[in-house]
């Protein structure tokens, strides 16, 4: 698994801030600039909301920058009703004049109020298209979504062997593009196919699709899902005696790691 040095990220990032905000600083006199951050810093996803918060920090303090000060908000799982709200906060109280968000799930509920705002979104986690369409003042530079599917879609055919695919997805902006772009790779590879089923959000029951992957001779599953899905799956495709490949996204981390302990080992992860 691959570790991200969000202090060099963020310190681009906030280059880019400074200069999306050069007016900004001649206008206020050289006073205070506020930047708000919409962050999961608690529930399943805390730990990636968490190192981006400590990487901004430690930018901040690389950057020896005391005209920023940046005000962080728990989204809590990506919960846009409660994103919606914090970034109401940070526009109308707090005054920011920029919001880093995370991943293009909340992006698409900020997005409008951003744009009517005039106010620059820069989402740190993900990238894709779907992002690149929502407004002039939308920006990303985090992990590209399609990149990612199709980067794993190569591995499974060319590294792996791959000949009979299942792919387990979410009802989820960024599941279904990087399942999507998995998918439209792996066919055009002269692959198969052999499942492909939606799923909730927050689904941990998968008896009935692990049980369907065994009896299916499948040899590969992708299952691009949130923390606790991915684990839930792991466990039940390892209970029905499931030997193939098992392929995720880049929504899994060492806690997730940590807590399958050995059924963690060969599980493939996308960061690109």
């Amino acid at each position: 698994m691959k570790t991200l040095h969000y202090s060099a990220l963020l310190l681009f990032l906030l280059t880019i801030n400074l200069s999306l905000t050069n007016k900004i600083f001649a206008q206020t006199n050289n006073e205070q600039i506020k930047l708000g951050a919409i962050l999961p810093l608690s529930g399943s996803l805390g730990l990636i909301g968490k190192e981006i918060q400590k990487g901004m920090k430690i930018a901040n303090e690389e950057l020896n920058n005391k005209k920023i000060e940046i005000i962080y908000e728990d989204n809590q799982d990506f919960n846009r009703k409660t994103s919606v709200s914090a970034l109401n906060k940070l526009i109308h109280v707090d005054k920011v004049v920029t919001v880093f968000d995370a991943v293009v799930n909340t992006i698409t509920a900020l997005s409008p109020i951003l744009n009517k705002n005039n106010i620059p979104g820069i989402v740190v986690w993900d990238s894709n298209k779907k992002i690149a369409n929502l407004g002039e003042y939308i920006y990303a530079i985090g992990f590209s979504t399609e990149l990612a599917g199709k980067d794993m879609a190569e591995h499974a055919v060319k590294k792996l062997n791959s000949k009979k695919v299942a792919v387990i997805s979410a009802h989820d902006e960024w599941s279904e593009i990087i399942a999507n772009s998995f998918i439209e790779k792996y066919k055009s590879l002269n692959s198969e196919i052999a499942l492909h089923e939606e799923v909730d959000f927050n689904t941990t029951d998968f008896k009935t699709i692990a049980t369907k992957i065994k009896l299916q001779n499948i040899d590969s599953v992708y299952i691009p899902l949130f923390p606790d899905s991915v684990v839930a799956f792991v466990r039940q495709l390892k209970a029905v005696n499931f030997n193939g490949n098992i392929m995720t996204g880049d929504a899994v981390s060492i806690n997730e790691i940590s807590e399958l302990g050995s059924d963690s080992e060969g599980i493939y992860i996308t960061q690109i």
